[in-house]
């Protein structure tokens, strides 16, 4: 797996993100000050190519052939004080990937619900007696190999690819084959959500109060242009004749991530790549 450092994102990187910017957002309960990354968050390549034998572009088989990102993140929580020796004391902090967090009142006081998280942490727990802690949590992203089968709720690279080939065709940039020849990066965004938990007693009672911060984090999909798809002409001259098949390459296929027969991943953008942009 990779491993990547943390580079620091300036203002300029943050300039550079092709994809519309998705702000910072956080909500704290009554009881925690703040939850925050302190470390660089890197930006995270991923590499996607067509694997299939055949030419045709029906046939083909898009996979990421990059490893998982893996990195590092740490920051602090700060828990409210009220007065001398009167202080919300740090319970836990967990972090993942995905589209939107809600603070929700329960039994144990006021958590925070994920939804559609995508990929999540490990929790670091604390010991419930400081008001702050520092936390070091280790993120990886198990991404899908392929495209989805049927409907996922999972953020897939693959499927991100398929719908900008769709978009392509449909709004008339060119074939199938025009586009799975191109080189191509695609930027566009994920969410980094950072849950903290603290416990806050009152009188005989000990009540959870949680919070979150939400940052963007850039996702660069490195797409590997096959120079060798074809478009397809049908050609028929009377009833009897049966188009000939789209020939298969002689080339040993990579079906894995990891194995060693597994091209290498980009991490640079392609020499003949146009970068395509997130609609969203």
């Amino acid at each position: 797996m990779f491993r990547f450092n943390a580079y620091l994102f300036t203002a300029a990187a943050m300039a550079v993100m092709a994809s519309p910017a998705l702000a910072q957002s956080s909500d704290y309960s009554n009881g925690i000050d703040f939850v925050e990354v302190q470390s660089n968050i890197p930006m995270i390549n991923i590499t996607v190519r067509n694997v299939a034998n055949s030419t045709h572009p029906a046939d083909r088989d898009l996979r990421v052939v990059s490893a998982n990102p893996e990195f590092e993140i740490s920051g602090r929580l700060e828990c409210t004080i009220y007065g001398p020796g009167n202080y919300a004391r740090a319970h836990s902090v967990r972090a993942s990937f995905g589209t939107q967090l809600t603070l929700h009142a329960t039994g144990e006081g006021i958590g925070v619900q994920d939804m559609l998280a995508f990929w999540k942490s490990d929790e670091q727990d604390f010991s419930d007696q400081y008001r702050s802690a520092n936390f070091e949590l280790d993120m990886e992203m198990a991404l899908p190999q392929q495209k989805s089968g049927l409907v996922s709720f999972m953020w897939n690279p693959v499927d991100y690819v398929e719908d900008r080939l769709e978009t392509y065709v449909g709004n008339g940039a060119g074939s199938d084959a025009d586009f799975l020849r191109q080189d191509d990066v695609f930027n566009t965004q994920l969410t980094l959500n950072v849950v903290g938990e603290c416990m806050r007693s009152i009188g005989n009672n000990t009540y959870l109060r949680a919070g979150y911060q939400t940052y963007p984090v850039a996702i660069n999909i490195f797409y590997e242009g096959d120079d060798d798809i074809q478009d397809v002409i049908q050609s028929v001259s009377n009833a009897d004749t049966v188009a000939a098949p789209t020939p298969n390459r002689a080339r040993r296929a990579t079906t894995t991530r990891g194995a060693e027969t597994a091209p290498p991943a980009r991490t640079s953008r392609p020499a003949r790549a146009r970068t395509r942009q997130s609609d969203n």
